[in-house]
């Protein structure tokens, strides 16, 4: 994200020297499909270090485990985990619009009804990235139900648990936990 005139020499500068730039844009690396170490067909998602004492060995076939990218993090990581340095822009972790519809639908992303609240979304609000970063709740209760609402707000305030994803398959967004607005979602 950046605050600067629109042209390619205030962008270079803006990456170079980080005036200018407000923060970033990320799906929260949780979500991908190889964040922690499991085993699909067991079922079986590890974080590293539980991996690292099995050996990284799967716990119900003996099969050799899928190792995620967090595990490689960790191995070159040169300071603690969720360590921020002073000087930080802000990071947003955010999830594609069509997910949190479907996760609180219970329905695949690819179903018509998870589309067509998607396009109703977009179609008042202009854009995704306006949904997920700006809209107030009073403003999307308005056109969405309160569980997608909620939901979009309290991703956007970093107040949502994801179940990392392993071997393949994505992380998911907790759902059924009480929230700050007091809502189940």
């Amino acid at each position: 994200m950046f605050d600067i005139n629109p042209d390619y020499d205030s962008l270079i500068n803006a990456i170079r020297t980080r005036n200018g730039l407000k923060g970033t844009i990320e799906v929260d690396p949780a979500y991908g499909k190889y964040h922690y170490d499991g085993h699909r067909d067991c079922n079986i998602s590890l974080k590293p270090s539980k991996a690292l004492s099995l050996n990284n060995i799967c716990p119900v076939c003996h099969k050799q485990l899928t190792i995620g990218v967090l595990h490689r993090v960790e191995q070159l990581a040169d300071r603690p985990e969720g360590y921020i340095p002073k000087d930080a822009k802000r990071v947003y972790h955010l999830i594609p619009l069509s997910e949190i519809i479907s996760t609180v639908m219970s329905k695949a992303v690819s179903t018509k009804s998870v589309w067509q609240e998607y396009d109703k979304l977009v179609k008042h609000f202009k854009t995704e990235l306006e949904i997920l970063m700006n809209v107030a709740y009073e403003d999307l209760v308005k056109v969405t139900s309160a569980k997608i609402a909620e939901l979009i707000i309290k991703l956007r305030d970093n107040k949502v648990k994801i179940h990392p994803g392993y071997d393949g398959v994505y992380g998911k967004i907790e759902v059924g936990q009480q929230s700050s607005l007091g809502n189940y979602v």
